[in-house]
């Protein structure tokens, strides 16, 4: 069955780097609107039957709790300063390894104070918005299929998690052209040809 499984992954791979490069503002469309939200829906399930992944009975509701207040009134209150990611970061990386509430509150301020530094830089922001793509769907993604592999002890599955960084770099270096855009998309979003 792995390796049906395997097969199927490597043929989807190949599929979704080809339309890419075809369809690169489509593809990155759907896979926003509809493959995210579908993923979140089943991992839901799966992060509860996990307890999150925290420590402590209460930490997932402190956690969203804190995120909800965090992303929506203090981006409201401050619009540019994309560092409460990192915050939030921090307090999920507390809510996961430490239990004591007083080194928990050692390591939200020393965090703060580290990132206090860099607030309102252009570096701080852009990583700030790489955090939820780069970090929890690529690499996470890259890790899960490795130790998925791994575990099945099936080669050809740790040679599709390689193939998944492979196409990703090489995607990153092709030259992107607007022309490759469709006409819905020239015709509708013309910001993105400038």
């Amino acid at each position: 069955m792995t390796q049906v499984v395997d097969r199927w992954n490597l043929a989807l791979l190949i599929l979704a780097g080809f339309l890419a490069i075809i369809f690169p503002l489509e593809v990155l469309l759907i896979s926003y609107a509809f493959l995210g939200p579908l993923h979140y829906l089943t991992e839901i399930s799966w992060l509860h039957d996990r307890k999150y992944f925290t420590i402590r009975s209460l930490d997932p509701y402190i956690l969203s709790v804190t995120s909800l207040v965090i992303l929506f009134v203090g981006a409201a209150i401050i619009p540019a300063m994309a560092e409460l990611v990192w915050l939030l970061l921090l307090l999920a990386f507390c809510m996961a390894f430490v239990k004591r509430w007083t080194v928990r509150a050692l390591i939200l301020s020393v965090g703060a104070l580290c990132l206090y530094p860099f607030i309102g830089t252009a570096e701080s922001y852009a990583l700030s918005i790489l955090i939820p793509t780069v970090l929890h769907v690529f690499l996470f993604t890259a890790l899960f299929m490795l130790f998925g592999a791994l575990k099945a002890k099936s080669m050809l599955g740790v040679c599709n998690t390689f193939l998944f960084v492979l196409i990703s770099i090489i995607l990153l270096f092709i030259p992107f052209e607007p022309s490759v855009l469709s006409n819905f998309v020239q015709t509708n979003y013309p910001f993105l040809l400038i």
